[in-house]
């Protein structure tokens, strides 16, 4: 297998990191999830992968976690963020003990000094991790980053505008060459306008699974390359 000998550490975490690693076992990567407490619903995207439950939010948990990171052993070659900037941060941020018994986390000056330095981290977020970006820290789904990717707008066909869902008014009106305000005619030889549909949304195979996913998996899988060689 392509991947043998590559060690994947996987949080739990929404579809398209799911899929990452169950792409990666498929090719061979021994993947362990770490899966959260209380955690029963059933993931479809958990061929081929071990699972662990650990609670981060416990000194323990967090001790353990940073085990399964180490190096040499038992270590791991990919680590699978599924979160929001800044919460991997926090999850890794050593804890120091207050005065009163409590813990609070210290601040780091960045994810690179939590982590070994040869490890591969897979960050899969709408938005990118990039403070600068406007929408780094937003909330989105697929159809948002094919919406404004503008490739939803491609998702349409040109129909007749009499049809369920579109529309034969003003800039939408088109002919079948592409000309604007023209219309195409049928048997009976009377014009008919044709107008582009509602997009059809691409669930989340688009935007989340080929732009998210399988990103991830090539950027991976080129990053291991010298190991694997």
């Amino acid at each position: 297998m392509a991947l043998r000998g590559i060690r994947v550490l996987e949080l739990a975490g929404l579809a398209p990191v799911p899929l990452v690693g169950q792409i990666l076992a498929d090719f061979g990567a021994d993947v362990l999830r770490v899966n959260r407490p209380r955690s029963d619903f059933p993931d479809p995207l958990a061929r081929g992968k071990r699972s662990i439950i650990v609670d981060t939010a416990t000194p323990a948990g967090k001790q353990l976690l940073h085990r399964l990171l180490e190096e040499p052993s038992p270590g791991c070659d990919v680590l699978l963020d599924p979160y929001r900037p800044g919460v991997l941060e926090r999850l890794l941020a050593p804890q120091a003990t207050t005065s009163h018994g409590g813990s609070v986390h210290r601040t780091s000056s960045g994810l690179a000094d939590l982590l070994p330095p040869r490890l591969i981290v897979a960050r899969v977020s709408g938005y990118g991790h990039d403070p600068s970006n406007t929408y780094h820290a937003a909330a989105g789904h697929d159809i948002n980053y094919a919406a404004m990717s503008g490739v939803l707008s491609m998702l349409r066909t040109a129909e007749l505008a009499a049809s369920p869902g579109c529309s034969g008014d003003g800039e939408d009106e088109v002919s079948a060459s592409g000309s604007a305000g023209t219309s195409v005619s049928g048997g009976s030889g009377e014009g008919s306008p044709v107008a582009f549909c509602r997009p059809l949304p691409p669930s989340n195979l688009l935007a989340d699974f080929a732009g998210g996913s399988v990103t991830a998996v090539n950027g991976a899988y080129c990053l291991r390359l010298p190991q694997l060689g």
